[in-house]
């Protein structure tokens, strides 16, 4: 009978565990849905229905009202799809803090002036909302100003946009949910060191970012033994303290 009732509750305790682990590991749910690979298609789509030709089309329709010689807007137009803008904002390094004058578009855009991202161009949409993380240990979470560079006016009738206009007009921080918490307090894990310095794609650490349509997780092992071997195939130092402080 003893024997019965040990057997039954290490069976009972076993589902406890089971379920308790299930439920830890998954993705809290956030305030306002989020979808990666919905963002990433539109910054990373030269499409008309991309970003880059969104801002085009603003740009010429903009300028028309200006400029009636549409043969000049169409120079001029050449001049923005490569790139150059400063052929109009000359000042734009120079005042790309100052949002006021540049609206919001240095939001992204001040990122790109001051670091060197030749040959990595499929980072840059994950860096115009995570800018910190070529700087500082943390990847960052975008603020409410960040979301409001694209978000106003109001680009449809989604239930999740609404929810997002309404932390946008009351100025309230996004209480975005961390989705996963794995190092232990002795241990550093800088972004800028991998990002900046080791030129480490965001893939490589979190999947395939561009198809996640909620928030990505850690697709690598975050044991000791897993960042050693790591470091050992790129040739990175592997000395204690370079991780424990």
């Amino acid at each position: 009978m003893l024997r019965w009732v040990f057997s039954a509750s290490l069976i009972s305790l076993a589902a406890f565990a089971f379920l308790f682990t299930s439920t830890s590991v998954s993705p809290p749910s956030q305030p306002v849905r989020f979808s990666h690979k919905l963002h990433l298609d539109y910054f990373r789509d030269r499409g008309e229905n991309g970003h880059r030709q969104s801002m085009i089309s603003m740009h010429k329709e903009r300028i028309l009202k200006e400029v009636e010689d549409e043969e000049l807007v169409g120079e001029m137009m050449k001049m923005v799809e490569e790139g150059n803008c400063t052929l109009c904002h000359r000042d734009f390094d120079e005042n790309v803090q100052d949002m006021a004058k540049l609206l919001h578009c240095a939001e992204c855009h001040r990122v790109f002036l001051e670091h060197d991202w030749e040959g990595r161009a499929d980072q840059r949409p994950c860096i115009g909302c995570h800018n910190a993380v070529v700087q500082s240990a943390q990847a960052s979470i975008p603020g409410t100003n960040t979301c409001a560079a694209c978000h106003l006016p109001a680009l449809g009738d989604d239930p999740e946009e609404i929810k997002l206009l309404e932390f946008i007009e009351h100025e309230r921080m996004i209480s975005w949910r961390p989705v996963y918490d794995h190092l232990p307090g002795e241990v550093v894990f800088s972004h800028e060191r991998h990002v900046e310095l080791g030129r480490v794609r965001c893939q490589e650490c979190h999947g395939p970012v561009e198809l996640a349509e909620g928030s990505p997780s850690i697709k690598v092992g975050m044991k000791m033994e897993d960042c050693v071997a790591c470091h050992e195939l790129f040739g990175a130092d592997n000395d204690c303290l370079v991780c424990h402080r």
